[in-house]
């Protein structure tokens, strides 16, 4: 059974979705309005841990033939989410906030896995509404190139196969999942603040309204 949450920060390495998010969150939590935050790609469990030590950039060549398993590496991370979201419901605050969601699977690996397993491994938990932080995948590429704990697959190849994803999830090729959620196009390649004040009267107005 699906079960629907507020909202979902969405688009490829780089884009911006944490740090929009939180200063979202910051936002509507000085108006004292209850958020929660679901922190969905947290490395700080015990598969976040895992994901780490399977998916950095040196590891041992055992590693590096198991990692190549779509299915492995799904599954690592639909349990790292899972684990998170946990964390997120327990939280108080009746609105909830994600700085990625299921979308991040269907796009991540399409054309690899079939939709029936993601939904399967995935947390049945669905955003009414999705911001795609829209971004050039070589201007996120620089952003986060010499970001410490980078992982094996953001390079700049698999952000442009990654954007190309993005697009037709979100056009023809829309899971039945995502039926009613709605996405709304963010140009993210401006300054954060301009985003973000552009993202705090879209939320205000039309997503929490």
């Amino acid at each position: 059974m699906i079960e629907y949450f507020d909202l979902a920060f969405e688009g490829i390495d780089g884009s911006g979705k944490t740090t929009q998010a939180e200063l979202l969150i910051k936002r509507l939590v000085e108006e004292l309005m209850p958020v929660r935050f679901w922190h969905y790609t947290a490395k700080d469990n015990f598969w976040g841990n895992m994901i780490k030590a399977c998916y950095s950039e040196d590891v041992p060549a055992p590693i590096r033939c198991v990692r190549q398993s779509r299915y492995f590496q799904e599954t690592l991370y639909a349990l790292s989410s899972r684990a998170s979201y946990k964390k997120a419901k327990s939280g108080e605050g009746n609105v909830l906030i994600a700085d990625r969601s299921i979308v991040t699977a269907y796009a991540s690996h399409l054309d690899l896995l079939p939709f029936w397993f993601l939904d399967l491994v995935e947390i049945s938990a669905v955003p009414r509404t999705v911001l795609f932080l829209d971004v050039e995948p070589e201007q996120a590429f620089e952003r986060i190139e010499n970001r410490k704990g980078r992982l094996c697959d953001e390079n700049l190849g698999e952000l442009i196969n990654f954007k190309g994803a993005y697009e037709r999830i979100m056009g023809s090729e829309r899971p039945s999942t995502l039926r009613n959620t709605r996405f709304i196009r963010v140009d993210g390649q401006r300054d954060e603040r301009i985003i973000a004040d552009e993202i705090y009267g879209l939320v205000k107005h039309e997503v929490l309204k």
